[in-house]
């Protein structure tokens, strides 16, 4: 899949300047997979995970999980322990690098 680096900047550009004072409490949840068991290794996401990781860091967000190379399980555990930690945010943001990823979670 072609990345398309004016959107992926202006994002980065927009969570860089963006001030605190617009939410009480922002989170996010940060997940690169680029080791599989029955997939080739992929190269970008651990280093864009990492950036956006960063990013989110120096926009300052509250909270900022960010985990690597999940399996299924904790990959699913790792959702349910965010929306915890999402239930009374103002902003709450997953960002998944790797292999696609289907959810059958209903979005409000």
């Amino acid at each position: 899949m072609k990345l398309n680096w004016a959107k992926f900047l202006a994002a980065a550009v927009l969570l860089t300047f963006s001030q605190p004072a617009f939410a009480d409490k922002r989170v996010a949840l940060v997940i690169g997979n680029s080791a599989y068991q029955n997939a080739p290794p992929l190269p970008n996401p651990a280093n864009d995970s990492s950036l956006m990781e960063l990013t989110f860091r120096r926009a300052g967000f509250d909270v900022v999980d960010a985990r690597h190379d999940l399996s299924a399980l904790e990959t699913r555990r790792a959702l349910r322990d965010f929306a915890d930690k999402a239930s009374d945010a103002d902003i709450a943001v997953i960002y998944y690098a790797g292999h696609g990823l289907r959810s059958t979670a209903q979005i409000i």
